[in-house]
């Protein structure tokens, strides 16, 4: 059942110009990256901030990037939805996938949690602190290693080849 509902929905013009029009799906990869690059580049700045370094930058100045971040998720998800679009039996037949969008979500959470203010009554030096950082930077290497294992660990790639579609 699912399978002929991601086969139904690939055969749309929507999803067929994701994948067979030259300059889109490498234009919406692109901006996937980089956006996540800007939130993983946040959240592992602010791990290291709380591991001790660079502390002469206040935990003050660190929040003022969490707009920067949540661009980054909005771009995130919407160049995600769009690559999904293009091809979604090969994302929503693989658990890494919904692995990556755990991760991620933590990863953020994370993230937020290290420069919220009740983080600053934290020591930098003590092991609680330390722990959600090197978590974080864990997490964020994770979800930028699993979006491009996704590549390669589908089992299926359109189901519209397997149901009989065009």
């Amino acid at each position: 059942m699912l399978l002929e509902s991601y086969a139904s929905f690939e055969l749309t013009g929507f999803s067929i110009a994701i994948r067979e029009l030259w300059w889109v799906f490498p234009t919406i990869l692109v901006f996937h990256s980089l956006s996540m690059g800007l939130m993983a580049g946040i959240g592992v700045v602010s791990a290291l901030r709380a591991l001790g370094f660079a502390q002469q930058i206040p935990i003050a100045m660190l929040r003022k990037f969490q707009p920067l971040l949540w661009l980054g998720f909005v771009v995130a998800a919407t160049s995600g939805l769009l690559l999904l679009a293009g091809y979604p039996a090969k994302a929503l037949t693989n658990p890494l996938f919904f692995i990556k969008l755990l991760m991620l979500a933590g990863a953020i959470w994370l993230t937020v949690r290290l420069t919220s203010r009740e983080r600053r009554l934290l020591s930098q030096r003590q092991s609680p602190a330390r722990l959600p950082a090197l978590l974080t930077m864990g997490l964020w290497f994770s979800v930028i290693a699993s979006g491009r294992f996704l590549a390669y660990t589908h089992n299926v790639l359109l189901a519209s080849w397997l149901v009989g579609g065009d």
